[in-house]
């Protein structure tokens, strides 16, 4: 069994379907990144943010067909995106539904990740992958926004157990969400409601390129554009590391003044821990040093 290609249920997010042969083109006017290239059986991540220019959710669109698109939500809830989008909809004949009940999500990620997809499922040179399991049917897309191997996995006809026993037989490990945290902090992925959501921009998350700065209007555009071309940027995502033990939500400090915050953790070894923090961008630059209650903590990369 490969040790470098796992499978995570995904049960914090949600996911929406979106109806009508106007809901792509709501959509691209809506949010951060380009859809309306997109192609039946093609997907791309996107943002939707907030007329002030803050994240509200970040949104995994697949197009199905012209009408039928499925909407894989960060938030918990799917009541948060589809009463954004609903907001919005003034004219268009477009409807959507909270199917999270219905289907389930996974995530494939890890190093060989795209090697165990060529060998798990028949149709790897597409866009939008298919296997069929136990008699149902398994999507599998590459998320390109991740730069790693990550592959978002959903089904409405296969039970957990079932697609667990055919990844592992093809050398895919089960792991839980702390696996994946860690796995997101090691390689400087943002995380809704941590490193981004209302609280942040998608410039100081690490997000920037789910932002098509070449795109007509949407929401918030003049607030990220002038960030961007002004260099406004307050902020950035950086990775920690330190010998002791830190707390999401800890303040960095330098010379007791406080000039970041702490995002997520994760313990790689007894005396070594990982983190990722929101810091202020004079303080982002490789090795400077943070203080937690007394303990220091040093950058050893930041998002680009």
């Amino acid at each position: 069994m490969s040790d470098s290609t796992y499978i995570c249920s995904r049960n914090e997010t949600s996911i929406v379907g979106h109806y009508g042969y106007e809901a792509l083109d709501l959509l691209e006017r809506l949010t951060t990144n380009r859809l309306k290239d997109l192609k039946i059986n093609q997907a791309a991540r996107t943002l939707f943010t907030s007329e002030k220019g803050r994240v509200i959710d970040s949104l995994f669109v697949i197009v199905n067909s012209e009408d039928n698109l499925t909407l894989i939500s960060e938030a918990p809830s799917a009541s948060t995106i589809i009463n954004e989008i609903d907001k919005y909809t003034i004219i268009e004949e477009t409807s959507l539904m909270d199917i999270s009940k219905s289907m389930s999500h996974y995530t494939i990620y890890g190093e060989n990740a795209g090697h165990f997809i060529k060998n798990a499922v028949q149709n790897s040179d597409e866009d939008i992958l298919k296997a069929n399991i136990s008699g149902g049917l398994v999507k599998i897309i590459k998320d390109e926004s991740k730069n790693v191997p990550w592959y978002e996995v959903i089904s409405d006809s296969v039970n957990e157990r079932d697609l667990y026993s055919y990844t592992v037989s093809k050398g895919c490990q089960p792991v839980d969400t702390v696996h994946l945290n860690s796995f997101c902090v090691d390689n400087l992925i943002p995380t809704y409601d941590r490193e981004f959501g209302p609280h942040t921009n998608p410039l100081e998350s690490g997000l920037g390129n789910l932002v098509d700065f070449d795109k007509g209007c949407y929401l918030g555009q003049e607030v990220i554009s002038r960030i961007f071309n002004y260099g406004k940027l307050q902020r950035k995502l950086v990775l920690l590391e330190s010998e002791c033990s830190i707390k999401a939500h800890d303040k960095l400090t330098v010379e007791g003044k406080q000039v970041g915050i702490v995002t997520s953790v994760t313990t790689k070894a007894k005396n070594l821990h990982r983190a990722l923090g929101l810091v202020k961008v004079k303080y982002c630059n490789i090795g400077n040093i943070f203080h937690v209650k007394g303990e220091n903590l040093r950058v050893v990369r930041s998002a680009d």
